[in-house]
Order: structure tokens, then C-alpha cells, then sequence
């Protein structure tokens, strides 16, 4: 008996800024669906006037997918600093062990401001602090919220109440 093959339609549309002519967008569909095999990037945004990447996300079958590394990727065109890195797993925001899933950058300098730890898109960390945001001038822990499985626990009040 002779196997079937079949087919699949694979397409890829590519958006261009009128006024410079560069790429904006690249994005990658499997029937339909935002999807691309391997570790390969669906859907890449570049900035207009650079044509740097500024947003880079990894889907499968219409989700956003990336197992042990971000789906979603956000960088700064004119520093080239990645200002938010979130790690995603079938559509649900989730990393697993000790690590946060939700990293925010200062896009001048690179330092860390935000930290959030994840668990099946609810907020979460066994040991310590599943929120936590720094100060960008010192690196100092400013606000640090605790929750496990997506209940608050305790928060610390702000040190500094003007960054928000």
C-alpha cells in the first residue's frame, strides 16, 4: 500500500515601510497559523528606520511557543539591548525551577528593572519573592511581592514610591 503524502501549505508575508522601503515585519504561517519549525522566529518586527529586529517571537501552531528559552523578545533598535524577554510555553506565560519568566531591561543601560516569576500564566515562586522590581540608578531590590500559585502572600512597600 503506497503512503500518502500531504500537503501543507507554508507562507510567509514580508511588510515594508512605505516612506524607507525597509522590512517591518516577516512572518511565518503553516496552514494558516503562526508557526515555524525549529528554533526559528514566526514573527520578527525590525525598526522602519534601522532595519534592526526590535520583536521577536517563536510560535508553534499558532501559539507562542519557545520551551527553555523566550518566546517573546523586545529590543531596543538604537542600543541593541533586549528590554523584555518572556518565556512562554504553549500560549501560557511559565518557566520552570527557580527563574523568572518576565525580565524587563532599562533600554539605555541594560540593567535589570523587573523580574516576575510564572507558573502557568499565574504569578508564583516558592522561594522568595515572585514580583520583584529594582531601582534603575542603584540595582537595588525597591518593591518585591510574594505570591504562590497566583495568591498574594506579602508585599514590601515601595522605597522609593517615585519609580513606578
Amino acid at each position: 500500500m503506497a503512503n500518502k503524502l500531504e500537503k501543507t501549505e507554508l507562507t510567509v508575508e514580508v511588510e515594508f515601510d512605505p516612506a524607507t522601503k525597509n522590512v517591518v515585519s516577516e512572518r511565518f504561517f503553516l496552514e494558516g497559523q503562526l508557526h515555524r519549525e525549529g528554533d526559528l522566529p514566526a514573527w520578527i518586527k525590525y525598526d522602519a528606520a534601522t532595519g534592526k529586529p526590535i520583536e521577536i517571537r517563536f510560535y508553534k501552531h499558532g501559539k507562542l511557543h519557545r520551551p527553555r528559552k523566550p518566546a517573546l523578545i523586545e529590543i531596543d533598535p538604537e542600543t541593541d539591548v533586549i528590554v523584555k524577554e518572556q518565556f512562554i510555553i504553549h500560549g501560557v506565560t511559565h518557566r520552570d525551577g527557580d527563574y523568572p519568566a518576565i525580565i524587563v531591561r532599562d533600554r539605555r543601560t541594560g540593567t535589570t528593572l523587573a523580574e516576575t516569576y510564572m507558573v502557568e500564566n499565574m504569578w508564583h515562586r516558592k522561594s522568595g519573592p515572585a514580583k520583584i522590581y529594582y531601582d534603575p540608578e542603584t540595582g537595588k531590590v525597591y518593591q518585591q511581592t510574594y505570591f504562590h500559585y497566583g495568591q498574594q502572600r506579602r508585599a514590601s512597600k515601595p522605597k522609593n514610591p517615585e519609580i513606578n
